[in-house]
């Protein structure tokens, strides 16, 4: 059996099953970490996650070993640096 260990799931949201349709936006990087055995079982929880905040479609990016401090299973990670955070606030440096 393996030991649980934190995984990075970097991903981007859909409307629509077949990727047509995109609901993201290049000032946010969309990415969760999962506690997992595998990396089956954290894209699964990723998809729950992202499910959960309204969006309707995934498409996996990316599969990477997080930290265990970065782990949060009810949220995607948010960017706290201070380019992300003007962007997000429109402003510039």
């Amino acid at each position: 059996m393996e030991t649980k260990k934190p995984w990075l799931i970097y991903w981007l949201p859909y409307e629509d099953d077949r990727e047509m349709v995109s609901l993201y936006s290049r000032y946010q990087d969309y990415v969760c970490c999962v506690m997992a055995e595998n990396q089956k079982e954290a894209i699964q929880k990723t998809i729950q996650i992202a499910q959960s905040t309204g969006v309707p479609y995934v498409k996996i990016m990316g599969v990477a070993i997080g930290r265990e401090e970065w782990v949060n299973e009810e949220s995607p990670l948010k960017d706290s640096s201070p380019k992300a955070t003007n962007a997000r606030n429109k402003t510039h440096i």
